[in-house]
């Protein structure tokens, strides 16, 4: 029996001299390192002598308890070794519980061949708690919750202020012609014109038109631009077919200096009138233009062939002659020229450039002609509504 205390008593020497020698051997913190092979195999035989001296601690406490249930007497003068094994197997019980619960904590985190210190997030089954670490970061924001129900309608509010008076309306239809006291006399009305001078000072929109041959716009509309007529030259291939009002004063942006052949070129539009009244006194001279628009109105025709709006609903603008290229030149748009035209100063010279004529309308013998008669200079008007 003392053999079997004594065995008992160096077993559990063995055992804390293995559990101090694996703490000293365990200088890192956390998973080890693959570089520390050796060390690992050094623990691993460490480990099965453990487990070897636990199997033969077991079997020498079976071996003490036998004898002791056997002989019942022994017990009164063995107390002190009584109480040695007591103190001894709840070391070792005691050791293995610990071991047994840290090797399920580690099987759980997916944490094999770790080894716990201070530092580190596990308890450590042979040291003291360590202090409590540092405050995790902060989570993701969460999902936005579901709209809320709507709330209560609100008690009715204060009365506005009045808001800026509206924008002046469209000029009334014509009224029907009626009669007074059953007597035959008519009372008319006639179509409302809009000074220029009375809009001068109101941004409102309106409808734009270009009157060519004229360096004023009428009393019904407002002044956009001044300028001169061009074109391309009347016997070039290329160029547009449109003749553009061109402001007096440019403003250039990125420039060449001198003529590039590579260029569209555009020249001053000239009169090139002949044997016809209202422009004999222009031929060879510039056309002035000038840009105009009509307040509070947005539509605006050329009526071909006619000096008058269609209906009383429309505002007569201007009214003249249309105007294009001589059939033997390079075609340009159809213009409508101001009867009343002037010409640029200085410019009675024949330089040629841009070149228009009256156009004429020319037909066979009914039916063709109709209410047209062959070779007469068509007019035109302008009109806005």
């Amino acid at each position: 029996m003392r053999w079997c205390v004594v065995t008992y008593l160096v077993i559990l020497c063995s055992i804390l001299e293995i559990q101090s020698r694996t703490s000293e051997r365990s200088p890192f913190k956390g998973k080890l390192s693959a570089n520390d092979e050796e060390l690992q195999q050094e623990m691993k035989n460490y480990q099965m002598q453990l487990d070897l001296l636990k199997e033969e601690a077991q079997d020498i406490r079976s071996k003490l308890s036998a004898i002791l249930e056997n002989k019942p007497s022994v017990n009164q003068h063995i107390d002190e070794p009584t109480e040695i094994h007591t103190g001894v197997t709840n070391e070792i019980e005691g050791f293995f519980h610990s071991r047994h619960r840290r090797a399920i904590d580690s099987s759980a985190n997916n944490l094999q061949n770790t080894i716990s210190s201070n530092a580190g997030s596990n308890e450590c089954y042979l040291c003291p708690a360590g202090p409590a670490g540092k405050q995790g970061p902060r989570g993701w924001t969460g999902l936005p919750g579901i709209t809320g129900r709507d709330g209560e309608r609100g008690p009715k509010g204060d009365k506005g202020n009045a808001g800026e008076p509206g924008r002046p309306g469209r000029d009334g239809r014509d009224g029907r012609d009626g009669s007074c006291s059953g007597d035959d006399m008519q009372i008319t009305t006639e179509t409302p014109t809009t000074p220029a001078s009375t809009q001068s000072n109101r941004s409102v929109s309106g409808a734009v038109y270009t009157r060519w041959g004229r360096s004023t716009c009428p009393d019904t509309s407002q002044l956009v631009y001044e300028g001169f007529a061009a074109g391309s030259y009347f016997n070039n291939k290329g160029g547009s077919v449109e003749i553009l009002c061109l402001p007096n004063t440019p403003l250039y942006s990125y420039k060449m200096a001198g003529r590039q052949d590579v260029r569209s070129p555009l020249f001053r539009l000239e009169y090139h009138t002949s044997a016809f009244p209202p422009f004999n006194s222009l031929r060879d001279h510039d056309m002035p233009c000038v840009v105009c628009m009509a307040p509070l109105r947005h539509s605006k025709i050329l009526v071909p062939a006619r000096n008058i709006c269609p209906t009383p609903e429309w505002t007569h603008e201007y009214s003249g002659y249309l105007h294009s290229a001589k059939k033997n030149y390079f075609r340009t748009e159809t213009i409508c020229i101001d009867v009343s035209s002037e010409a640029l100063p200085g410019t009675s010279g024949n330089v040629n450039g841009a070149l228009v004529t009256p156009v004429e309308y020319r037909c066979q013998p009914p039916p063709q002609c109709n209410e047209y008669q062959d070779g007469f200079e068509l007019t035109c008007a302008i009109c806005t509504l």
